[in-house]
């Protein structure tokens, strides 16, 4: 087990660069976006600054990075040349964001409570300055989004509300939760979509929506998910301030770490499967090997 120092307030977004395992990025409340090297250096530099603190940022297929801020503030990275590519200015804080597989778009999810009328967007990419945002027919305040494999986007709601939508943007399915949901992710196949609320995570089959199991072992709200890349295992960080593995197939908890980072609040696999991260409120972000503990 590593522990990455560096942020200086709590982390709130981790991902992995496409197809390497050993570079990291990480978003803080400390406004910065750093890109760590995971090889035996374990270096760290920062790719971005805010000036309104960050709240989510995701890997485009090509290696882009996109970083979101509080006040709307959206940017798009060159990662091999540490470059910013382009700059654009949302309505409202970007809550998620996610590439759709093929990189033709990406989403931004404003936090619409904040804004009259103004209806999550979605951005496509790449974007140029004739554009406009497309609204989402979204009626609930956005908390997390994600792309399937096939382009299917998922949307959840602060209200307990999880939908999903087609590559057209129609409305495809609508679930309602018990609880508040905070995170989603799809399964790699697309198959699944694994939904944090309250203290369990739901995972149902795709595109039924049909629930398949329920994984219970958090004792307070589940914040973060994420699938193994061989679609046989799920990580999950909760407020209980602990990382947890789990068999998809049985619902089994596999192991359960509590790496003294606070509220758990980002979690991710590398590429190929061997290690993961987690992201807390402590600033601190550990990486370990998956099967070592």
């Amino acid at each position: 087990m590593h522990v990455l120092r560096g942020h200086r307030h709590a982390v709130r977004a981790l991902a992995y660069a496409p197809g390497d395992p050993l570079t990291l990025a990480s978003a803080g409340d400390d406004r910065t976006v750093r890109l760590w090297d995971l090889g035996p250096a374990q270096r760290s530099v920062v790719l971005s600054s805010h000036q309104d603190g960050l709240v989510a940022l995701a890997f485009a297929p090509d290696g882009s990075l996109a970083t979101g801020g509080r006040s709307g503030s959206l940017a798009v990275w060159d990662v091999p040349e540490l470059r910013q590519r382009t700059t654009y200015a949302l309505q409202g804080p970007a809550i998620a964001l996610a590439f759709s597989p093929d990189s033709g778009s990406i989403l931004a999810a404003l936090r619409s409570q904040h804004f009259a009328g103004e209806a999550p967007r979605l951005v496509r990419w790449p974007h140029r300055a004739e554009d406009r945002p497309a609204p989402l027919p979204w009626p609930d305040d956005v908390e997390s989004a994600v792309f399937g494999p096939d382009g299917i986007l998922a949307v959840a709601g602060q209200h307990r509300t999880v939908e999903t939508w087609g590559v057209g943007g129609s409305r495809s399915l609508s679930l309602w939760c018990a609880s508040r949901v905070r995170c989603l992710a799809f399964s790699p196949g697309g198959h699944a979509l694994a939904i944090g609320h309250g203290r369990t995570i739901a995972c149902h089959d795709l595109p039924s929506l049909g629930r398949r199991l329920l994984y219970k072992g958090h004792r307070s709200d589940v914040l973060a998910v994420a699938f193994a890349p061989d679609g046989l295992g799920l990580l999950s960080g909760g407020a209980d301030r602990t990382v947890r593995l789990w068999d998809l197939a049985t619902g089994r908890e596999r192991a359960a770490w509590d790496w003294q980072i606070g509220r758990v609040q980002a979690v991710a696999f590398s590429p190929d499967g061997m290690t993961a991260a987690a992201g807390g409120e402590k600033s601190a972000v550990v990486v370990w090997d998956v099967d070592e503990g």
